[in-house]
């Protein structure tokens, strides 16, 4: 069975699955493949990219520090811990926090 014919089938049962899902299908031709074209002619090596600055994390929303601290709170087996890195940096809770301390309270959080 040549590739052809393959196609061919396969063309005709998707248009007979198209029909029972009343869905307009327009006939397609099927031409032979033409010859693999030549690879083209190597060019000169390119220089290797110079590395770029690492990128800064994105801004964390109340929400994802949140979701972080539930898990740690999970790993921990309580909020005393968590509480105590709060108070560290000079809040109450997660809502008091500046979102620039956000990452400091996760790192300090994430060490114990």
């Amino acid at each position: 069975m040549t590739i052809e014919n393959s196609l061919e089938r396969i063309a005709t049962a998707l248009e007979a699955l198209a029909a029972k899902r009343d869905v307009n299908v327009q006939p397609v031709s099927v031409s032979a493949p033409s010859a693999p074209e030549a690879p083209a002619a190597p060019s000169a090596p390119e220089a290797p990219a110079a590395p770029s600055a690492p990128e800064a994390p994105a801004a964390m929303t109340p929400q994802q520090i949140n979701e972080v601290l539930v898990g740690e709170f999970k790993r921990l087996g309580g909020r005393e811990p968590i509480d105590k890195v709060l108070h560290d940096h000079g809040v109450q809770s997660i809502s008091d926090l500046d979102p620039s301390q956000y990452q400091s309270v996760i790192t300090a959080v994430q060490a114990l």
